[in-house]
C-alpha cells in the first residue's frame, strides 16, 4: 500500500473540456514554460504541427497571474486556445507583505481527454539551497513546495494516468531519484502510464 502522504498546501485546479482526440497514435510532449514569458510564441508553436496533434502536453513553470507572465493564466489560456482540458496545480504562492495572494508558480497537464482524479503528490524537498523568488516577480514571499500532478485520462476504453513534475535542479542526482521514487509510489502496478516534465538530469550537484 502506498505511504499515507501529506496534503499539499494547494488545491488543483481543473478545468474539463469535451473530447478532441484523434485516431492514431497517442502523442505526448513534455515542455518548460518559462512561466509563459512568451505566451504568444508558446500558443504559435503548439498550434502547428508536429505540436498541434498532441494529445497531452505536460507542462513545468507554468505562472498564473505573476508580473513576468503580464498576469495570465497561462495553462488555462493555453487550453482555451487549444481546445484542450486543463489541470493546474501551483506549487507555490506569492504574497504581497500585507499577506494577500498575488499570483501561483505551478505546473499543468493539458489533454484532449477530460480528467479525472487530479491530485497533487509534494515531492522530498532534497537541496537546502532552494533560489530566491526572481526579481521579476517583484518583492513577494513564496510559501508552498515542489509537487508533481497525477491525473488519468480513458483513450479509448483504456485508463492512462499522466504526470508532470519539474524536479529539483540544485540537488544531488541521488535527491532527484528520490523525487521520481516519491512520484513513482503513487502509480498503479500496471496499465499505460505517461511521466514527464523538467528532470533536470544533471549528473552533478549544481
Amino acid at each position: 500500500m502506498p505511504k499515507e502522504r501529506k496534503a499539499h498546501q494547494f488545491q488543483p485546479i481543473v478545468e474539463n473540456r469535451h473530447s478532441t482526440i484523434a485516431t492514431g497514435p497517442l502523442r505526448a510532449v513534455a515542455f518548460n514554460a518559462q512561466g509563459g514569458t512568451r505566451f504568444e510564441g508558446i500558443l504559435r508553436c503548439f498550434a502547428r504541427e508536429p505540436l498541434r496533434s498532441a494529445a497531452v502536453i505536460l507542462l513545468s513553470e507554468m505562472d498564473l497571474g505573476t508580473r513576468r507572465a503580464g498576469g495570465r493564466k497561462v495553462a488555462s489560456e493555453l487550453a482555451d486556445a487549444l481546445g484542450m482540458s486543463c489541470a493546474y496545480v501551483p506549487e507555490f504562492g506569492l504574497f504581497r507583505a500585507d499577506g494577500t495572494m498575488r499570483a501561483y508558480l505551478g505546473n499543468a497537464i493539458l489533454s484532449r481527454e477530460p480528467m479525472e482524479d487530479v491530485i497533487a503528490i509534494p515531492l522530498p524537498q532534497v537541496s537546502d539551497r532552494y533560489p530566491h523568488v526572481p526579481r521579476s516577480l517583484g518583492r513577494v514571499r513564496r510559501e508552498g513546495s515542489q509537487v508533481a500532478i497525477v491525473a488519468t485520462i480513458r483513450v479509448r476504453g483504456k485508463t492512462v494516468l499522466l504526470s508532470v513534475a519539474h524536479l529539483d535542479s540544485r540537488a544531488h542526482p541521488n535527491g532527484r531519484d528520490l523525487q521520481i521514487a516519491t512520484v513513482l509510489e503513487g502509480f498503479p502496478a500496471d496499465g499505460p502510464a505517461i511521466f514527464g516534465g523538467d528532470l533536470n538530469t544533471t549528473t552533478v550537484e549544481l
